[in-house]
């Protein structure tokens, strides 16, 4: 698959304490949702909202980069980086650019989330749930399936049933039964793999 682009840097006229370039993030990501949410199927509507999610993430990181790591900036700056690729990967899809959309996929699925993350790990608050995961894989699938990919998609599909069995499964006992985290399906192992559209926050 594609390789993850990188977050592009924050302009020189970007707010610049940490809340304003948040709150700044936050607007952007707005204007971006709303500027294809009314029309999912419009192509060219989804198209005008991708330049306002990629500000909005170079808002993101340049927040993550300039503060403290553990910080309450830094987790609300990773948070928001997480919805907006969430959101992103579907405007991707609607726009009818599948590469976009699995190299966003990509980096929502990697542990830590890249490319925001320091030397040390994210906190486990960040890692996808289950749900989302799936529905990350499911949606990745679906851009792989659309650029004629169909053994990447058939991997993506079933990675995203893995995880959604593995949810369901009992809570994990003394005996060391699985849980419902990304590793314990192995999608770092190779079943890495991304529901089409709808935005997720």
């Amino acid at each position: 698959s594609p390789s993850s682009p990188s977050v592009p840097p924050a302009s020189s006229s970007s707010p610049s304490s940490l809340a304003a370039r948040l709150e700044a993030a936050r607007q952007a990501k707005q204007q971006a949702d709303h500027a294809w949410q009314a029309s999912p199927h419009d192509a060219a509507a989804a198209r005008s909202a991708l330049p306002r999610y990629a500000e909005a993430l170079a808002l993101a990181h340049s927040v993550w980069r300039t503060c403290p790591f553990g910080s309450d900036e830094a987790a609300q700056a990773a948070e928001l980086a997480q919805s907006l690729l969430l959101n992103r990967s579907a405007c991707n899809i609607a726009a009818l650019e599948h590469a976009g959309c699995v190299a966003d996929c990509d980096m929502l699925l990697q542990v830590p989330l890249e490319p925001l993350a320091p030397p040390s790990p994210l906190s486990p608050s960040l890692s996808l749930s289950p749900a989302r995961a799936a529905k990350v894989l499911l949606r990745r699938a679906a851009a792989h399936r659309a650029l004629g990919e169909s053994l990447f998609a058939a991997r993506d599909e079933v990675a995203a049933d893995a995880v959604l069995a593995t949810a369901h499964a009992p809570a994990a006992d003394s005996a060391g039964e699985p849980d419902a985290s990304l590793e314990a399906v192995g999608l770092e192992a190779g079943l890495a793999a991304g529901l089409v559209t709808g935005l997720a926050a």
